[in-house]
């Protein structure tokens, strides 16, 4: 990141110091501040920079939840530029810019970076109330956590939020794929490991806070997305066809694991 321009009393100023890389690309990371709020399982508001791995968080606005198991970004003490998004009805949302969150319209919900959000949009959220007034930029926020959980998502502010960052402005990949279902195809090694194989709470991360499973696999996404449109379906296409099959197996194995439970619900109601 390029710190030329910053003072030690004007890091605040967004205009005065732009928090760019030397390339000119943002230095916000893909991430949340650290003063964000989620929700535990039990219902104990927590900050996100407290949270760990192998906690349960709730994942969506019905309240349901699931578990922490990596975190693609951590790293406290970093204090980059974050987009802010208001609501006059509910607290503000502090994220990187290609960061997603779910917006509602027409019945429909749809997973949208946080710099495309605009004034106007139904954010979705546990009070249902969440229409953006405006968007803004800070620097006055600290830390930089992404948590991954086995759904993909997570409750930030009340706010139904991805675990992930879209890797590209466009809605879709290449118009057809939503970036959220690429993102958790391309995660499906990654959370069998941590669910199966490893508890993952020894988790490295490299010097960018980048957890040392995700570094490599962003760098590559990133090479790829600057390529032209055939290079990318020709280096994606067969990523996509290894990794469906770690969805299969991670979907087979979950439905092992949950049928014994079902069949014993089910007899023990017989039962009585």
């Amino acid at each position: 990141c390029d710190f030329s321009l910053c003072g030690d009393d004007d890091t605040w100023n967004v205009a005065k110091c732009p928090f760019t890389t030397f390339a000119g690309g943002s230095c916000g990371g893909f991430c949340f501040a650290g003063d964000n709020m989620v929700t535990l399982a039990d219902g104990t508001p927590t900050k996100m920079k407290d949270l760990k791995i192998g906690d349960d968080v709730v994942v969506d606005e019905h309240g349901n939840y699931g578990k922490i198991y990596s975190f693609g970004h951590s790293l406290p003490d970093f204090k980059p530029e974050y987009t802010e998004i208001h609501s006059k009805a509910s607290p503000s949302l502090i994220l990187s810019d290609d960061h997603m969150v779910f917006v509602e319209k027409d019945g429909e919900r749809a997973a949208v970076r946080a710099d495309n959000i605009k004034m106007g949009d139904k954010l979705v959220s546990t009070s249902s109330d969440f229409v953006v007034s405006h968007t803004s930029k800070t620097k006055k926020h600290s830390g930089a956590y992404a948590p991954f959980t086995t759904d993909g998502t997570i409750v930030v502010n009340g706010v139904l939020s991805s675990c992930y960052v879209a890797m590209e402005k466009s809605d879709k990949l290449f118009g057809l794929i939503s970036h959220q279902s690429v993102a958790h195809l391309f995660e499906s090694p990654h959370r069998l490991y941590c669910q199966y194989l490893s508890d993952c709470t020894q988790e490295t991360y490299n010097a960018d806070g980048i957890s040392d499973w995700v570094a490599i696999p962003h760098e590559y996404a990133s090479w790829v997305m600057k390529e032209s449109i055939w290079t990318q379906i020709l280096v994606i296409a067969p990523a996509v066809i290894l990794l469906s099959f770690f969805s299969l197996l991670e979907g087979m194995i979950g439905v092992v694991t949950v049928m014994p439970r079902m069949l014993f619900s089910v007899f023990s109601l017989l039962a009585f």
